[in-house]
């Protein structure tokens, strides 16, 4: 395996290498999984297990527009909104994931989906699309970063 750099053409050319297999692959897939598990079950702990720690970036771009005036101003770490609204709410949510990309380079990755989010007393549905970059830790996946934008699915009827 081999960097490949075509410097001979006006377009530039990169391939990097990138360091996959399947076992970290089907390890990903778990970990999403135990995503929308413990969304559904409300279950805060074991969604927050799946963290690398709680300061991490975890933000929507609805949150941020609230910032584009001030962008020294933002700050992307707003899992505690996320917990309220999905684990102390008393709401209770289905989360639907589609077309998950993984891409990985060794213990670094990063996963793009669509998503579907339900209030299921509601009926409310809100979709949109998420980045996930993942880190492997003494053996183990934890996200680092989830940034997402979304929107209200009853709005598009």
């Amino acid at each position: 395996m081999s960097a490949s750099f075509d410097s001979a053409s006006s377009n530039l050319h990169f391939r990097g290498i990138h360091v996959e297999n399947e076992a970290d692959h089907r390890a990903i897939n778990a970990l999403l999984k135990s995503y929308t598990e413990s969304v559904e079950q409300g279950d805060r702990e074991r969604f927050e297990s799946l963290l690398l720690h709680l300061d991490i970036a975890f933000s929507g771009l609805r949150t941020l527009s609230a910032y584009e005036d001030n962008a020294e101003a933002v700050d992307v770490r707003n899992y505690p909104a996320f917990r309220a609204a999905i684990f102390e709410s008393g709401i209770a949510f289905r989360q639907q994931f589609f077309n998950q990309k993984i891409e990985q380079d060794g213990n670094l990755a990063q996963v793009s989906l669509d998503f579907i989010t339900t209030d299921t007393s509601a009926g409310k549905r809100t979709g949109g699309w998420k980045v996930l970059q993942l880190l492997k830790i003494r053996g183990a996946w934890k996200i680092v970063s989830e940034l997402y934008n979304a929107q209200s699915l009853e709005d598009a009827k």
